[in-house]
């Protein structure tokens, strides 16, 4: 079975129980095209969604549903392009660094003061 990045989670297929179902049921898609969750965060603003007795992050699984396979080893994780935590729409998702990711979201909040 496949994996999900540096927190080791297994993937849920989108087709296994009512996962696939209960995503949809909770994505809106806003104007600017982001799939935004209504489901339920967590205590720092990302979806979760509850499968196989554990919480995954909505954008992880969308990104492996759409893109394909976070890589278990090594420092990756995925950048919202858009700067929206809710979103979940593959094409405003990208596999960088952690570094790069952080550099992206500082720059972001340093331009959003100014």
């Amino acid at each position: 079975m496949s994996r999900l990045g540096s927190n080791k989670a297994a993937i849920v297929h989108p087709l296994d129980g009512s996962v696939w179902l209960r995503f949809w049921d909770n994505i809106h898609i806003d104007a600017s095209g982001c799939w935004l969750w209504l489901g339920a965060t967590n205590d720092v603003g990302y979806g979760v969604i509850g499968a196989n007795s554990r919480n995954h992050y909505v954008h992880r699984l969308s990104y492996a549903w759409f893109v394909g396979a976070i890589p278990p080893e090594g420092d990756l994780t995925i950048d919202h392009l858009c700067r929206t935590t809710l979103c979940a729409n593959p094409d405003h998702l990208e596999l960088v660094s952690r570094i790069e990711n952080f550099r992206r979201g500082h720059e972001a909040r340093k331009r959003a003061v100014a």
